[in-house]
């Protein structure tokens, strides 16, 4: 995102294309990621925070939905696509041991080029989970695809309880509150009521 640091976009553009984008796609309307207020300096996220799934989906499709109005010849762009393709390939539902040699070469390449890009200009250093990234060819090789790793459903449990959390208000017992409320959403769901 931060390819709009050099005046390629506004967010009013950018918000243009990706509610012009996601008003024809008929896949992942429920990862549809909010309008941007403002886009910071790299290193410190977007405005608003979103869930994982909108962030990969806004990877996924934000070079369908604004390519044509970027340069092609822009760093930050090519960066930006370079991380998307490396994101594709880490999810990967197969892999033969030639892939995860190449997926071991783009995982270099893209640390070379983050730390090319953005920490000279912005001080952005490098944070445990890209360290994490370089390790990934070998949880591969022992464990098969990353795939079936995932923990996006675990996240949406985990805003399940923060819901609950912030709707009950019980500040004495929260953890029996919170076991509470899932266990009458189990049996809610159980017997086909909405809870």
């Amino acid at each position: 995102m931060v390819f709009f640091s050099g005046k390629v976009l506004d967010t009013d553009t950018l918000n243009h294309c990706i509610s012009i984008f996601w008003g024809h796609l008929t896949v992942n309307k429920s990862d549809r990621p909010p309008a941007l207020n403002r886009l910071m300096e790299p290193g410190h996220g977007l405005s608003p925070s979103m869930k994982a799934v909108q962030c990969w989906a806004l990877l996924k499709y934000l070079p369908l939905a604004v390519g044509k109005q970027v340069p092609c010849d822009n760093v930050h762009w090519l960066f930006l696509l370079h991380l998307s393709h490396l994101v594709d390939l880490i999810f990967a539902p197969r892999f033969t041991r030639g892939m995860v040699m190449y997926l071991k070469d783009v995982i270099e390449d893209h640390l070379q080029k983050f730390v090319k890009l953005y920490s000279s200009t912005w001080h952005v250093k490098l944070r445990p989970k890209h360290h994490f990234l370089v390790h990934l060819p070998e949880i591969v090789l022992k464990s098969g695809p990353l795939t079936g790793m995932s923990c996006l459903k675990y996240e949406l449990k985990n805003s399940f309880f923060k819901r609950c959390a912030h709707t009950i208000c019980n500040f004495t017992n929260v953890c029996h509150a919170l076991a509470k409320r899932h266990q009458q959403q189990s049996v809610f769901y159980a017997f086909g009521f909405t809870y």
